[in-house]
């Protein structure tokens, strides 16, 4: 008898030992994952302001927005493929060519190409926009001269036209480079602008710029005139912001394109020039 009472007390003892153990334990066990946790939300919480701090969003508004006054447009719509356009003149070759169901003007090489008449005679705008898309045929290559833009005085637009082209100008005007690729990088491209008064250079800057590519190379130009500001923008991104552009004496009336030599099938493609004007619009009454 003595002995089973004796056993009831160890067996009680044991359980009342195991009991409190499981508990200290699961104390223990409890207050760890606490701990744990409140250090894991503590540095979950200084990487998010970390973050916050690191990420700051800058706002800004878009620059460039077309002028609310469309003047001159040239799609090719009317133009038969394989035909030279008929608003256009050029002292080299060019065919219209449909890529991708829409019509480009394919330019020749070394030449100028210019719009018979894209505001009706008058000069351009103080303040206007010009767009128009370009394509560089796949796998550009260097040593073929780049793609030029010219805004220039002209008096007599059949003759001044040509004076324009790779490594010459005419008398007053500004030009913008776009070349696709610089010194073998396919994910980079080239582009310079220069600036020329009486005949004279008097601004040249290059750059590389990551807009137009070999790997990116249907794009949309896009120009803004403001007194003598130019900014020029490739799908929306500025490239050229210069604030002594234009002389506020000249008077700019011409867009031409210009060419250089180039190396095997390669050539560039023009599509869709918009030509529009800021203008006061009157309210109805």
């Amino acid at each position: 008898m003595k002995n089973q009472i004796k056993r009831v007390i160890v067996l009680m003892v044991l359980l009342v030992f195991h009991y409190t153990n499981a508990q200290v334990l699961d104390g223990l066990v409890k207050s760890a994952e606490k701990k744990v946790a409140e250090k894991v939300n503590k540095e979950l919480k200084k990487d998010n302001d970390n973050k916050q701090k690191k990420s700051k969003v800058i706002k800004k508004s878009s620059e460039f927005e077309p002028a609310n006054t469309l003047v001159f447009l040239e799609d090719f719509s009317k133009d038969k493929i394989g035909a030279f356009p008929a608003s256009m003149m050029t002292n080299s070759s060019g065919e219209i060519v449909e890529i991708d169901d829409q019509k480009w003007l394919q330019l020749g090489g070394s030449g100028a190409f210019t719009f018979k008449d894209i505001n009706k005679g008058k000069p351009f705008s103080q303040e206007f926009t010009l767009e128009f898309e370009l394509y560089a045929s796949d796998d550009f290559v260097r040593h073929s001269k780049e793609l030029g833009m010219v805004l220039a005085e002209s008096k007599n637009i059949k003759k001044d036209f040509s004076l324009w082209g790779e490594n010459r100008n005419g008398s007053n005007g500004i030009k913008v480079g776009f070349h696709p690729i610089e010194y073998g990088d396919k994910g980079k491209g080239q582009t310079r602008f220069f600036a020329y008064k009486g005949g004279l250079e008097t601004q040249k800057v290059e750059k590389i710029q990551t807009n137009f590519s070999v790997e990116n190379n249907k794009v949309k130009v896009q120009v803004k005139r403001t007194a003598e500001r130019i900014m020029v923008f490739i799908d929306g991104v500025k490239i050229w912001d210069n604030q002594n552009a234009f002389d506020a004496n000249k008077n700019y009336s011409a867009l031409v394109f210009t060419t250089g030599e180039y190396k095997g099938e390669n050539a560039f493609y023009i599509s869709n020039i918009k030509y529009s004007e800021q203008r006061e619009i009157e309210e109805p009454k």
